[in-house]
């Protein structure tokens, strides 16, 4: 293995392997046992269906890994899911998976006419907003964390924050946690340079924070972080404030 400046070739290795380990990225050989209406021989078959549709719009083969490593960590961390929604899991995944490493993703109908009737655009919609909090939430708090700076907020404030971001209302966020949006106001607008480098990156990772800092570096003649916040996974989204939201108690994008 190349050698790596002040890396020994072991330490580098062990850094690019231990992330297997961690909750966010872990993957059961067992899923079907918390899982019992799915079977092995399954996932076999709805892989193997992924791979013809990515073949279908010539998609990336790092776009179907990342697509099939959605669908494992999903299914490790869920219980419960019945077969007739596995095909929902794994075509949602690719469309993920899609928005992040392709450049020209197909679009929602393209995938949903691969489903061939097995759910609609809606469905999907709907389910692709339920893997993000389930996944990536877990992948921006990672982040978060490895950065000192994060010391400054309760570990409640991050992990609400950190939710916030793939949930579509506030006010939500605010009735489970208790928390107000003036409460979460600083510690969204410390997230939020985390958040737009995960969107462009994909996976957490300690070289990421020299992005974050870069980030924060560009905004910097502009105090209003709270406006706009572009996204690969949504070219346009509405203006938001916090406060706004409360006041209004109306679902609003954070």
């Amino acid at each position: 293995m190349h050698k790596c400046q002040g890396q020994d070739s072991y330490e580098t290795w062990y850094s690019m392997v231990s992330r297997e380990t961690e909750p966010a990225y872990f993957r059961d050989k067992n899923f079907y046992k918390t899982n019992p209406d799915i079977q092995p021989e399954m996932r076999a078959i709805l892989i193997d269906w992924l791979i013809n549709v990515s073949a279908v719009y010539k998609l990336q083969r790092k776009t179907l890994y990342m697509a099939i490593d959605y669908v494992d960590r999903y299914l490790s961390r869920s219980s419960g899911i019945q077969k007739t929604t596995l095909q929902l899991i794994g075509i949602t995944s690719l469309l993920i998976a899609s928005k992040i490493e392709e450049t020209y993703p197909p679009k929602l109908s393209q995938f949903c006419y691969m489903a061939d009737g097995a759910c609609t655009t809606d469905e999907m919609l709907a389910f692709e907003k339920h893997i993000l909090q389930d996944v990536f939430a877990s992948q921006l708090l990672d982040l978060c964390l490895m950065c000192t700076e994060s010391l400054q907020f309760g570990y409640h404030l991050l992990a609400a924050v950190t939710i916030s971001f793939y949930i579509m209302s506030i006010i939500t966020v605010t009735q489970i946690t208790a928390l107000s949006c003036d409460e979460m106001e600083d510690c969204y607008r410390w997230i939020l340079p985390f958040y737009e480098v995960l969107e462009a990156e994909s996976n957490a990772s300690v070289a990421l924070l020299e992005k974050v800092k870069a980030y924060r570096e560009a905004l910097k003649p502009s105090n209003k972080l709270m406006g706009s916040r572009p996204s690969r996974r949504s070219q346009s989204t509405p203006q938001y404030s916090l406060n706004t939201a409360s006041a209004s108690g109306e679902p609003s994008n954070v």
